[in-house]
């Protein structure tokens, strides 16, 4: 793709906002003396697209696309096109890093969010939709994307016989882990000013509460192992994760926010289950001591009671030694043995 000068660029935005088709766009360029191909226009008008300063006025069928701008100021774009403002590799850039490691590992990206509310009253002001389909059931989709200070909403509604409601399609969000133990009022809030802004531009009325529209995505840059453990098939849809690298570098997703949260919470709990190991083993090591003092004490014990025994033995053997020597006396000396009240030899 040959790069384009910033006078270059500047002309074909206003050629395309004012409504010249590409065809003529490369006319005039030629005109001018601006030698460019048909590919290096078609992919700098889609990265206007994409970037939301240029949106689509009409097509008649096989006619050329007449294009228009939108609210959003393309200087800072147009200085360096090239400049991705939209999906970037927040592990390799060196924002927010500390020690080597970014303050977004510490996040959640939350992504593919939708809310929907009914439409209670319809538009009193005509909106300009971008595309409108009608399916065989009757069912009709209206879309329109608008630039907005967080990005690029797409607005749908889905009308039906029976069914009126509002799509919000709102762009990805960063949220830390208290966030993430409450993200569906979060993300509510952070869809409010968007519905409001619909309501206050064509005059209707959307109630109720935001629901989600589809379940969103919980991301997380992926690290070397959960690489490996995706091509050994270990991160898997069936398990509710997968390994996401359509920005460029590796995510792993998560459908479901308690794995989500859990991930976030791991180094709190693994840091938690070692102070717990360590007060545990602190313990064992008191009860090992106090029993080994206990056997040492029933030890001891057990001497002392050994060494008593032996002494009553000697003390037995003793008196039995003396009961003899007196009767040998006694014998000696023709003494009788005493004798009780009736005449009996005492024993």
């Amino acid at each position: 793709m040959k790069k384009l000068t910033y006078n270059q660029r500047k002309l074909i935005y206003k050629l395309l906002a004012d409504g010249t088709p590409q065809c003529n766009v490369l006319k005039i360029l030629k005109k001018k003396h601006i030698s460019i191909d048909k590919s290096t226009l078609s992919r700098f008008t889609k990265k206007l697209i994409e970037n939301g300063y240029l949106k689509e006025k009409a097509r008649y069928g096989k006619k050329p696309i007449i294009y228009m701008a939108t609210e959003r100021n393309p200087d800072n774009f147009l200085k360096n096109h090239r400049k991705k403002n939209v999906a970037f590799d927040w592990r390799k850039s060196g924002i927010g890093k500390i020690n080597g490691k970014s303050m977004f590992d510490n996040l959640c990206n939350v992504h593919t969010l939708a809310f929907w509310v009914p439409i209670l009253r319809p538009p009193s002001i005509e909106v300009k939709w971008d595309n409108i389909t009608t399916w065989k059931n009757g069912v009709t989709i209206y879309d329109r994307k608008e630039v907005t200070e967080i990005g690029i909403i797409t607005f749908r509604r889905i009308k039906s016989k029976n069914v009126d409601k509002l799509v919000i399609f709102i762009p990805e969000r960063y949220l830390t882990k208290d966030e993430m133990k409450r993200y569906l009022p979060v993300l509510r809030n952070y869809v409010y000013p968007a519905i409001q802004l619909f309501q206050r531009k064509y005059k209707c009325e959307l109630g109720g509460l935001p629901e989600l529209y589809q379940k969103p995505h919980f991301a997380f840059p992926a690290e070397m192992e959960e690489k490996q453990l995706a091509k050994r098939g270990l991160i898997t849809t069936e398990l509710g994760t997968r390994l996401d690298e359509s920005k460029g570098f590796p995510e792993v997703e998560y459908d479901d926010d308690t794995l989500a949260l859990y991930r976030m919470e791991a180094p709190q709990r693994i840091l938690m289950l070692e102070e717990k190991i360590i007060k545990m083993e602190e313990t064992m090591n008191e009860i090992i001591e106090s029993v080994s003092m206990q056997i040492k004490m029933i030890e001891k014990h057990s001497e002392m009671i050994e060494r008593t025994l032996g002494m009553v033995g000697e003390l037995t053997a003793s008196v039995e030694r003396l009961g003899q020597n007196t009767a040998h006396i006694a014998e000696m000396l023709n003494i009788p043995p005493p004798r009780h009240d009736n005449g009996m030899e005492v024993q």
